[in-house]
């Protein structure tokens, strides 16, 4: 296992689905997820206007999402019932 697993998405849906557009990277994304003891997500605002047909996993799979800015609100519940972090880099200071 590895400590800490960093993934992307092509979208997110505002009920804490990860999607992607394809199947093979989903494959790849969801063993590393696995075989990690942290997972991370890293994804901008964009990914809520996207949509995508594969699933990769839930935002309860993940323990930390770094994004630009504060999701939509459904998403956001979705991740605080799911335990996960949700961190704003807007928010961060130099």
């Amino acid at each position: 296992k590895v400590d800490y697993a960093v993934i992307g998405c092509s979208s997110l849906d505002e009920d804490g689905t990860i999607l992607d557009f394809d199947a093979q990277e989903v494959s790849v994304a969801r063993a590393i997820l696995r075989n990690s003891r942290k997972t991370i997500l890293v994804a901008d605002q964009s990914k809520f206007l996207v949509t995508a047909p594969v699933r990769i996993a839930d935002i309860s799979d993940i323990d930390y999402m770094v994004t630009d800015t504060p999701p939509p609100a459904r998403f956001r519940d979705a991740a605080i019932r799911g335990q996960t972090e949700i961190i704003v880099t807007q928010d961060l200071k130099n």
